[in-house]
């Protein structure tokens, strides 16, 4: 049960990134290469390939505004060494003011341009 929760938490800043590239990008064209650039990245650097004691100190500090880092985190924490809900909280939180920060932003872009409804 913990790990499909934070797997549903996980989805709120990554809906937030959608939106925001969505309000970004003029056309579909423009939107896919956006997520292509802004998805690559993040997966890049989310220690998924590569161990964070081998990534430069400015991709050390990036890591904690990637979502995927945090879920990343916390399913490694939940389905290795088995750990309860109190010991992820931090990782939840971060990813839900993480959502709050991305999506505030979306809608703020799509608040000031009316053209995008």
């Amino acid at each position: 049960f913990l790990y499909f929760l934070s797997n549903a938490i996980f989805m709120f800043p990554m809906l937030g990134i959608g939106l925001l590239i969505s309000s970004l990008s003029k056309n579909q064209v423009q939107a896919v290469y956006l997520l292509t650039f802004i998805l690559l990245n993040l997966i890049m650097l989310s220690t998924m390939f590569t161990h964070l004691s081998s990534m430069p100190a400015w991709a050390r500090i990036l890591r904690f505004i990637n979502p995927i880092y945090f879920n990343l985190e916390t399913s490694r924490l939940i389905a290795f060494k088995g750990v309860e809900f109190a010991k992820v909280i931090t990782e939840q939180i971060s990813m839900i003011i993480l959502g709050l920060i991305v999506t505030g932003a979306a809608l703020f872009k799509m608040k000031r341009s009316p053209s995008l409804w």
